[in-house]
């Protein structure tokens, strides 16, 4: 399901939710880094990782999941994809969900395709707060609407058009092309298929909890047989223990993150003064989140928490968070039972892997049929 397709050079309602054809580097602009994966595909549900590249972004890059620096970022996007050593240009992209608003809405069915345009617009003006000039509005028909015969039941996304504007604006700067731009939590959900193929019985009849540890938040996902259940934004994330590790030893945000990424050059007092303080919050939070879903949903067990994001391989997180939860705790790995090319460090991929999710669900969007 495509967002925002931009395979032309402009956005109409008669392209939406359309798949893609162009081979895609799947590419997530994420707080603290880019990062950019390249699938092949061998076979039906078989994928390859030929390439995958990371490069670190300025902390005053992007402020609250917005472009705040463009020539940051498209200087960013353009060394990333040097890295990946890919001759592919088209790329796919996601925007968070704190910048889309969606809505499900039952309108009139109509065999006219100028008449459902119209109806969608008539129901976005309702429920999306800006002038209609102002966002990106794509739809997809979900079907006849329940217990009502003669309408069907739409799927609307709207984004305000700078977003859109400013995304575009990076990769065309980079000398790159844009071609879909997603909603992150949507290509996630590609990606954790995957994930959860390697759980027993393919993770069916499992209660299951993704917490994505991102740069400035945790969100934490319930979900059963691939049915969301309920989500939950925390805030805690990797910039925050970047945060105190430049503050308790005297680095630039910059240096901190690359410690933490390559686990050396901190003095022995770093577990002990400054990463168990960080587990700890990040174990109090999903708590939270799970008493929360306790509380508030007919759910009353989890049999499995999967970790991903950047933090999620931090060394111990997930055996401390099992040991005081008493749930089996594993780092979501995309590319467990994926082949990888020559290019791919295997060592190296296992610690990056969680980092990759969104970047991952993104470059399996160039194969959809």
């Amino acid at each position: 399901m495509a967002i925002f397709n931009l395979s032309h050079s402009a956005l109409s309602l008669d392209q939406l939710f359309k798949p893609s054809s162009p081979a895609l580097v799947g590419t997530d602009i994420g707080s603290s880094s880019v990062k950019m994966v390249e699938l092949v595909k061998l076979g039906k549900g078989q994928f390859r990782l030929l390439r995958y590249a990371i490069e670190p972004l300025p902390q005053a890059a992007l402020v609250d999941g917005d472009i705040a620096n463009l020539d940051m970022v498209i200087t960013a996007l353009r060394q990333c994809h040097k890295k990946l050593g890919s001759n592919i240009k088209n790329l796919a992209l996601a925007l968070p969900i704190a910048n889309i608003i969606t809505k499900t809405v039952i309108i009139p069915s109509t065999d006219s395709q100028n008449e459902l345009d119209a109806e969608v617009e008539r129901a976005a003006h309702e429920y999306i707060p800006f002038s209609i000039d102002e966002v990106n509005l794509d739809y997809q028909v979900l079907g006849s609407a329940q217990n009502h015969t003669d309408d069907i039941e739409i799927f609307i996304a709207a984004t305000r058009r700078d977003h859109v504007d400013d995304l575009v604006a990076v990769v065309e700067g980079a000398g790159l092309k844009p071609i879909i731009i997603e909603i992150d939590q949507h290509v996630n959900r590609i990606a954790y298929e995957l994930i959860e193929a390697a759980l027993p019985n393919h993770g069916r009849n499992l209660n299951i909890a993704i917490a994505h540890i991102g740069a400035s938040a945790m969100t934490v996902q319930f979900f059963r047989d691939g049915q969301l259940l309920n989500s939950l934004d925390n805030p805690i994330g990797g910039s925050h223990l970047s945060g105190l590790i430049s503050k308790t030893y005297g680095l630039s945000y910059t240096e901190a993150e690359q410690a933490k990424r390559k686990r050396k050059g901190l003095p022995e007092n770093y577990i002990n003064d400054v990463l168990q303080p960080f587990m700890d919050g990040v174990l109090n939070e999903l708590e939270r989140s799970i008493s929360y879903l306790y509380s508030n949903t007919s759910t009353q067990n989890i049999d499995r928490i999967i970790l991903t994001g950047g933090c999620a391989s931090l060394e111990g997180l997930g055996q401390y968070i099992a040991e005081h939860t008493g749930i089996s705790t594993a780092i979501g790995n995309p590319f467990r039972d994926m082949k990888s090319s020559k290019y791919i460090d295997t060592q190296k991929l296992l610690i990056d892997a969680p980092l990759l999710i969104t970047a991952c669900g993104l470059a399996l969007r160039g194969f959809d049929a």
